[in-house]
């Protein structure tokens, strides 16, 4: 059994929504949702308070074998710390940090062009959740569009190096910063995203250049 179907075979057994779990682990509930898709993995601290949870709870203990191997944690709480002695940074402070900057962040697989990730910016600006999507890939999910953009590492092929243009959005009237980067995990082609909205920016220029030319 993997994170994801231990996950949900315990919300099962309790009864609890996603939100209900999330609220127990100091999360939200879009989290939760992400580690039963497989998209990211409860931190050190979510898993903890997830087996806490089956083990002061009345989940069969097929259930917490099965927690306690995919975590491969043991059924009490451990103190973690990393190699240089400091503290670990948990992999949901990770998640946190990037759920809510700036930018617009998601990442590709590069053979089917499905999104497997994508950031709480990408589903503001696209105004819908990945989660919930009929259609996953990023040109049909983000623009609407049949086929990917042209200067997207998609269309242009894949590289590990890191590639920077300029993408119009004539559906959101916007113009992004696209920074774009191949990465190899597992022997499987990915393509990291990166979109800053820059359309304030570019006016701000233009309007100090033509006032300065006035």
């Amino acid at each position: 059994m993997s994170i994801p179907e231990a996950i949900k075979q315990l919300r099962r057994e309790l009864g609890i929504t996603q939100e209900e779990l999330g609220k127990i682990c100091g999360t939200s509930p879009i989290t939760v949702s992400r580690w039963e898709n497989g998209v990211s993995i409860p931190g050190k601290k979510s898993a903890e308070q997830i087996m806490a949870l089956a083990d002061d709870s009345a989940a069969s203990e097929s259930c917490k074998e099965y927690l306690q191997r995919v975590f491969q944690i043991s059924r009490r709480k451990v103190k973690g710390a990393s190699a240089s002695g400091f503290p670990a940074l948990d992999m949901e402070v990770l998640n946190q940090v990037v759920d809510h900057g700036v930018d617009v962040i998601y990442i590709v697989d590069y053979e089917t062009h499905v999104i497997l990730y994508a950031n709480i910016e990408a589903e503001r600006v696209s105004g819908k959740s990945i989660y919930e999507a009929d259609d996953r890939r990023c040109f049909r999910f983000f623009l609407n569009k049949n086929r990917p953009c042209d200067i997207c590492m998609l269309n242009r092929g894949w590289t590990d190096k890191r590639i920077e243009d300029v993408l119009v959005s004539k559906a959101y009237g916007l113009k992004y910063r696209m920074r774009q980067k191949g990465i190899l995990w597992q022997g499987r082609k990915y393509v990291v995203i990166y979109l800053q909205n820059i359309t304030e920016v570019l006016k701000l220029e233009q309007d100090t250049k033509d006032m300065a030319e006035t």
